[in-house]
C-alpha cells in the first residue's frame, strides 16, 4: 500500500483519495461528489460556517440529490459537516475545546499507531517512508501548502498502515481529516518547515533504530507544544 502511494503519485500531485480512503471510483456519482466537496472543504473554499444545501448542490453539479445526501452523510460522519435535516448543512467550526479533545486523541492514537509500526515495520516499509518524507520537503520549498500538509497526513497515516490494524487506520483517517482541516484553517501552532522536517526524520531515527521511547518522547512534546496539552495528561504516556 504504502509503494503504490508513493508510485501513483511520482509526478508529485496527490490524490486525496489516496491520503484518506480508496481512490475515487469513477463510475459512482456519490464518490465524485464526496471527494469534490471533501477537496473543496480542505482547501478552505468552504468556509467554517459556510452553509451548503442538497438542492443547489445537485442543480449546479447536475446530479440527483441522492448522491448528495450520501455525500454529506459521509461528511458529517468525518466531523467536516454538521447536518441541519431539512434545512441544509454547515461547515464545522473548530472550537478551542474541540482542538484541544482533538490533540489528546492524536497523541494517543499516534503512540499507539507507532509502537505498533516499531514491531511490525520492515526497512523497506521505513525507507518508504524516507521517500514520503522527502516528498514533504519538496512540497515545502515549492511553496505548495496544501499538497505539503496532505504530503505530511499521509507521512503520519503511513505509521498506521504499517502497523496493520484496520481498527486504527479508520480512526486515523478520521482525525488527519480533521487535522488537515485545522492547518489549512491555521489554527494549529505553525511549526516552520525545518523544524517539520527534522520532526519526520527524527521520527524515521527512532523507526530505524527500533527505539519505542525516543519515539513516544518525539510525540508527547510535540503535542504538547502545538495542541497546549496539559503536563499531567502528557506524563501519563511518557516511558517511564
Amino acid at each position: 500500500m504504502n509503494n503504490d502511494f508513493l508510485r501513483n503519485n511520482q509526478d508529485k500531485t496527490i490524490n486525496i483519495g489516496d491520503i484518506f480512503g480508496t481512490h475515487i471510483n469513477s463510475g459512482s456519482k456519490g464518490d465524485i461528489f464526496y471527494y469534490k466537496i471533501l477537496d473543496m472543504i480542505l482547501r478552505n473554499e468552504l468556509k467554517p460556517g459556510d452553509r451548503i444545501l442538497e438542492d443547489e448542490m445537485a442543480a449546479k453539479y447536475e446530479i440527483s440529490r441522492t448522491p448528495v445526501r450520501d455525500a454529506f452523510r459521509r461528511l458529517a460522519a468525518d466531523g467536516l459537516i454538521t447536518i441541519y435535516p431539512k434545512r441544509y448543512a454547515e461547515i464545522t467550526r473548530f472550537s478551542p475545546e474541540s482542538v484541544y479533545q482533538l490533540g489528546i486523541m492524536r497523541l494517543s492514537n499516534d503512540i499507539l499507531a507507532g509502537r505498533l509500526a516499531i514491531y511490525k515495520g520492515s526497512d523497506a516499509d521505513f525507507k518508504a517512508m524516507r521517500r514520503l518524507a522527502e516528498m514533504c520537503e519538496e512540497f515545502a520549498e515549492s511553496g505548495d501548502f496544501y499538497d505539503g500538509t496532505l504530503a505530511d497526513c499521509k507521512f503520519h497515516l503511513m505509521i498506521s498502515e504499517i502497523g496493520e490494524n484496520p481498527l486504527l487506520i479508520k480512526m486515523q483517517n478520521s482525525i488527519y481529516l480533521r487535522v488537515h482541516l485545522l492547518q489549512q484553517q491555521n489554527l494549529l501552532f505553525k511549526m516552520d518547515q525545518a523544524s517539520r522536517m527534522a520532526h519526520h526524520g527524527a521520527i524515521l531515527e527512532a523507526f530505524e533504530n527500533r527505539d519505542s521511547d525516543a519515539y513516544v518522547n518525539l510525540v508527547c512534546r510535540r503535542y504538547q507544544k502545538v495542541y497546549g496539552l496539559d503536563d499531567e495528561i502528557v506524563r501519563q504516556y511518557l516511558p517511564r
